[in-house]
C-alpha cells in the first residue's frame, strides 16, 4: 500500500491541479524536465532524487535486519 501511494504516477498526473499536493515521482519529474522536455537542472534533479531515495533506504536500513531474517525463513522450508 506504502508502494502504490509513494510512487503513484498517474493519477495525480491527471487529478491535481495545485502543484503543492503533488507525489514524490511528480516532484522528480517536473525537476528533471521542462514543459518542452529538456532537462532542467540536472544537479538539483539529482539532489532531489536522493532525497526523494533517503526514507526508503533509511527505512531498508532499520529493516533489514528482519528482511533478511525472513528471506531466510522462507528458503529454508
Amino acid at each position: 500500500m506504502l508502494n502504490g501511494t509513494w510512487n503513484n504516477y498517474a493519477m495525480p498526473t491527471y487529478l491535481l491541479t495545485n502543484t503543492d499536493k503533488a507525489t514524490v515521482i511528480l516532484t522528480v519529474r517536473k525537476a528533471f524536465y521542462t514543459a518542452y522536455g529538456s532537462v532542467q537542472n540536472v544537479p538539483l534533479a539529482c539532489a532531489e532524487c536522493a532525497v526523494a531515495l533517503a526514507p526508503v533506504i533509511l527505512l531498508y536500513l532499520l529493516l533489514q535486519q528482519y528482511i533478511i531474517e525472513g528471506q531466510l525463513d522462507s528458503v529454508s522450508k
